[in-house]
């Protein structure tokens, strides 16, 4: 039944043989036939009556080199930044956007702290 089971989901057990005394009760699962190379029963492990298992997968990789640029924030100089953002009228470039100034409270000067 439960070797049924895996067959349904394609599942393949690459454990041949057995793991605890006479009996096959550890497992490698894979999705891939291919995937797991060999799979060895070792020694006991510490006090346990269970064998450890290694295995090794095949596993193609690839390596990608990303075009993208990534920002690195934590070297930005904000307080030139700061000095540079508070040099500008903002009313002058953001003429006729009255609603915009209301939201953040520069038409009342609450901005001023920023």
């Amino acid at each position: 039944m439960f070797v049924d089971s895996l067959e349904d989901h394609f599942l393949v057990q690459d454990v041949k043989n057995n793991t605890r005394k006479d009996s096959l009760l550890d497992l490698v699962m894979t999705s891939e036939p291919d995937m797991v190379d060999t799979v060895n029963v070792l020694g006991n492990f510490a006090t346990s009556d269970h064998n450890l298992l290694q295995w090794t997968l095949n596993v193609k990789t690839s390596r990608v080199l990303s075009q993208r640029v990534v920002l690195d924030y934590a070297k930005a100089d904000y307080a030139t930044i700061k000095s540079e953002l508070s040099n500008i009228c903002w009313p002058e470039i953001l003429r006729g956007c009255l609603q915009c100034f209301d939201a953040v409270g520069w038409a009342s000067g609450r901005a001023s702290g920023l």
